[in-house]
């Protein structure tokens, strides 16, 4: 990526190339250039330019910060809808959804036998575990 950068750089043909460079990664670059004079800028134009380099490296970073904030709030949202949709699916909507005490109490039927005058609870038919 280097070579390729520099071959960028040189085909612009410029008295100046300021390079805008963060942890140590070069993030892109400008090229000045006048065509009247070989060296055309003056100590005080460069420290400009530099200057300006600067704010615009810090520019790109702090764009490349916002794009990874705004990722990671879409993610958040998403896994915050996600876990929204979960709870909400974990509702019984029908008896398939039922827990398993409320299967047995549905397929236990009591019925009352009197034996000798007292009555006595029987249950019919299988139960669920």
């Amino acid at each position: 990526m280097l070579d390729v950068s520099i071959g960028s750089m040189e085909s612009c043909q410029a008295a100046l190339i300021m390079g805008f460079v963060s942890n140590e990664q070069l993030l892109g670059f400008f090229c000045v250039r006048d065509e009247r004079l070989r060296f055309a800028f003056a100590t005080d134009e460069i420290k400009a330019l530099v200057a300006l380099s600067v704010q615009a490296t810090i520019t790109l970073e702090n764009s490349r910060l916002f794009d990874r904030v705004r990722e990671r709030d879409r993610l958040a949202a998403l896994g915050e809808m996600a876990a929204g949709l979960a709870m909400r699916s974990a509702i019984p909507w029908g008896p398939s959804r039922a827990p398993p005490s409320c299967l047995r109490r549905a397929l236990t039927v009591t019925t009352r036998t009197p034996i000798s005058g007292s009555s006595r609870r029987r249950s019919t038919g299988s139960t669920a575990s």
